[in-house]
């Protein structure tokens, strides 16, 4: 028999109000909530017989779907004999005029009538308590409730709730039985989409967590999503999580060529509240934002309109929040508890700091997760905190000695983590006594302010240091000692502390296994395990999509004669440029030549003389304007060079398909610089996977990826063709063979041999073509 938490049932009905509601101490916290509610508890039952805490009751009602049970724990009740029972329903709050909170009252009320239901009770007295953490002072809000008024209640609840998730239920089986019918949304399946989506529906069916290679250019977004809502259920989810916005706006480009807007799919995205907030820069609270202001009584409505939409964008999110005016962040997330998709990034499943907790129970959630070569990298991020120290922040603020004492405990644990060195330099630190000072020092830093209510009076630099040891303390609640190092970076001004991991495969696996199954793929995710024991599985769930291109539409070729390592970089300039006028003399057309920094990219350009074609590169830091240009610029010449940055944005997750390319270039490896926090991930995979792993891992899987990212950039259609050329000696190691596609089919050549070599490749090309 299913379950409904009163708690559930009260916010789902009672909510109302603002947004956020206007606080003048500091929040509670969930652990503090729970200790003052026992101590007030043990207070009650030390002064009075009667008292009982934690009592239990429960409902069993029928529902359109079934029977369901409606169960919760008073927290205290006072039985009498001559009076009518006393239901004690304790928050804890600092503020000193607490405000009544109708969820709070409804949870009352709610629990009221379970107990009136139960013992056929004619009255109750109602309270809902407030409790200071510290103080234990109550502020009482109480009301006697008619027993069949309170019961009437009960059942108006049940009502509104069932009429809403029948609502649901109803959309969603048809959604199902719609989806049971629809076919394929193309005319058919393109080169290895069909074998990719059984591999997907397999898995998913199964339960399966399944790692999947698939090339660029296969058509991944329209052979997972189908499949997955194909085989999805009607009471589940599904999440498909990108790391570029690209990646999303191909998942909602699909999810509309699915739905055919026939209104029985619903799916939304979920975008950064920094990026879609009208008021940057503007706390959230209902005296500073109008979209805050009396937020419940309007977004019910706004979110009936989203889900009438079918496929919800960015846009159409900002669109309606403004006809509601209600906050659309928000309004994304109190739609997408009723969507059948939710698109958004990783972190609104994996970063413990961000997560939804409203989707907390995932048993019933699917994952799609798109460039799965990028997880391990961004989880990574997450589980890591850092505290920047500025040392000329030192001197006296407004805040009071009590501050600027826990101020200069904090920098004094510091320094005591820098010891002697009085020269910029970074360090690893590993003794645990002065890094518990550490913590201390920080969490006494947050316990100062929220203590003396300084919050409102912190400057923005104040502010990014209490919320730094904010974070900082709260990423204690899932460190593990032996998954982390500390590293102290010393400058001229100022000590960065981070507390780094090593490994987030524990937590990417273990969230991952929360879920009902799991798909994660990229074209980039080979070697196969590798990638499986990043992501913290140990099982042998990984396979490769079947390539749809065929190995004679790319020439794959190693040129090991030009020197690309650092301290070689001005000798292979000119050799550089060599290479570019053979490629458009024997072979005129669009080519990317990609760099692993700009400065190399920079020094290219400026030596470089075309003399049989145009050429343009990208620029660091450069606007959404000038990068809009370059690609227009592609599509419109016919025959140039755009120099590019491996990595950046023109070289992962985009698309070419109005300017296809003739060949890709990719200059040297592009290994990471050497850095202490690579080296320490290094020697934790050797130590614990055995030697050569932690190379791997921390140097050659970061930059292949983008090697092999760029080149996927290179064939888009079963039409187009080209070639694929990789500058460096070492792309002939078996190690980094073993990172490249296995459909690629290499071929070392020197640079005196390419252009020929080139000629003969497109002359194959033009007699396929006749026959």
């Amino acid at each position: 028999m299913k379950s409904i938490a009163v708690r559930q049932l009260a916010e789902f009905v009672f909510r109302q109000g603002d947004l956020h509601a206007s606080r003048n101490s500091r929040p509670v916290d969930a652990q503090e909530g729970i200790v003052t509610q026992q101590l007030i508890q043990n207070q009650r039952q030390q002064t009075s017989e009667a008292f009982e805490a934690e009592v239990s009751v429960a409902l069993e009602a029928d529902f359109t779907d079934g029977r369901k049970r409606l169960a919760g724990r008073i927290d205290g009740l006072v039985r009498s004999d001559n009076a009518p029972w006393r239901v004690e329903e304790y928050k804890a709050t600092r503020d000193q005029d607490a405000v009544l909170n109708p969820i709070h009252w409804g949870q009352g009320l709610l629990y009221a009538a379970l107990l009136v239901q139960q013992h056929r009770l004619d009255f109750v007295q109602l309270a809902v308590i407030y409790v200071h953490p510290e103080s234990l002072q109550e502020q009482v809000f109480e009301k006697r409730i008619d027993g069949s008024w309170a019961m009437s209640c009960l059942a108006l609840a049940l009502l509104c709730l069932d009429v809403r998730q029948l609502r649901h239920r109803q959309r969603c089986k048809q959604r199902v039985q719609w989806m049971q019918q629809r076919g394929f949304p193309y005319p058919e399946y393109r080169g290895a989409q069909k074998a990719m989506a059984h591999q997907v529906y397999r898995s998913l069916v199964g339960g399966q967590h399944l790692l999947l290679e698939a090339t660029t250019g296969a058509g991944k977004s329209v052979a997972t999503l189908y499949p997955a809502l194909k085989q999805m259920s009607a009471d589940q989810r599904l999440f498909f999580l990108t790391n570029r916005s690209t990646g999303a706006d191909a998942a909602l480009s699909t999810a509309t060529l699915i739905s055919e807007q026939s209104g029985y799919l619903c799916a939304v995205q979920i975008t950064a509240k920094e990026k879609v907030c009208i008021n940057q820069g503007q706390p959230c609270q209902p005296q500073d934002c109008t979209r805050c202001k009396d937020y419940f009584s309007r977004a019910p409505y706004a979110v009936n309109q989203l889900l009438k939409m079918g496929v919800v964008n960015r846009a159409a999110v900002e669109s309606v929040a403004a006809e509601f005016q209600v906050c659309p962040f928000e309004l994304s997330l109190d739609t997408a508890l009723w969507a059948d998709v939710i698109i958004g990034d990783y972190n609104y499943v994996f970063d413990p700091f961000v997560k939804l907790q409203r989707f907390a129970d995932s048993s019933k959630s699917l994952l799609l997760v798109d460039e799965a070569h990028q997880l391990s990298s961004r989880v990574t991020e997450m589980l890591g905190s850092e505290l920047l120290l500025d040392l000329n922040r030192q001197g006296a603020s407004k805040l009071g000695l009590e501050f600027e004492g826990a101020r200069g405990k904090l920098y004094e644990a510091a320094k005591t983590l820098v010891g002697e060195t009085k020269q910029s330099r970074s360090m690893a630190v590993e003794d645990p006594g002065v890094l518990e000072r550490f913590d201390r020092a920080a969490a006494k830093l947050v316990q100062c302010v929220d203590e003396l209510e300084l919050f409102d009076d912190c400057d923005e630099q104040i502010l990014a240091l209490y919320f730094a040891c904010y974070r900082w303390g709260r990423g204690l609640d899932w460190y593990k000692p032996e998954r982390y190092s500390h590293l102290v970076d010393v400058g001229e001004s100022s000590i960065s502390v981070k507390r780094h991991c090593l490994d987030a495969g524990d937590h990417i696996g273990s969230t991952l296994a929360a879920h009902a199954a799991s798909v994660r793929f990229s074209a980039t995710v080979s070697p196969l395990a590798l990638y499986q024991r990043l992501h913290g599985r140990t099982d042998n769930a990984f396979e490769r999509a079947r390539s749809p291109f065929h190995p004679e539409q790319t020439a794959v070729w190693i040129v090991n004669d030009i020197p690309t390592y650092f301290r070689q970089r001005d000798k292979s300039l000119f050799k550089l440029s060599q290479l570019v006028e053979h490629f458009m003399a024997a072979g005129p057309g669009r080519y990317l030549i990609g760099f692993s920094s700009y400065a190399y990219l920079d020094a290219f350009s400026q030596q470089h003389r075309p003399k049989s074609h145009s050429y343009f590169f990208q620029r660091s830091g450069e606007s959404e304007e000038a990068i809009d240009q370059h690609r227009r610029r592609l599509e419109q010449e016919g025959s140039t060079v755009f120099g590019v940055v491996m990595g950046g944005s023109f070289s992962e997750s985009i698309e070419f398909l109005d300017a296809p390319l003739s060949g890709i270039i990719v200059v040297g490896l592009g290994l990471p610089p050497p850095s202490l926090q690579r080296d320490l991930t290094a020697s934790y995979f050797d130590r614990n996977e055995g030697l050569g792993w932690g190379q791997m891992v921390a140097y050659h899987q970061p930059a292949l990826a983008k090697v092999v990212q760029m080149a996927g950039r290179l064939l888009r259609s079963e039409r187009d063709r080209g070639v694929i050329c990789l500058v460096d000696e070492r792309f002939q190691q078996p190690q980094i063979q073993s990172f490249l596609p296995a459909h690629w089919q290499t071929q070392t050549i020197g640079l005196n041999r390419l252009k020929k070599a080139l000629q003969t490749f497109l002359e194959h090309d033009i007699a396929g073509a006749g026959k």
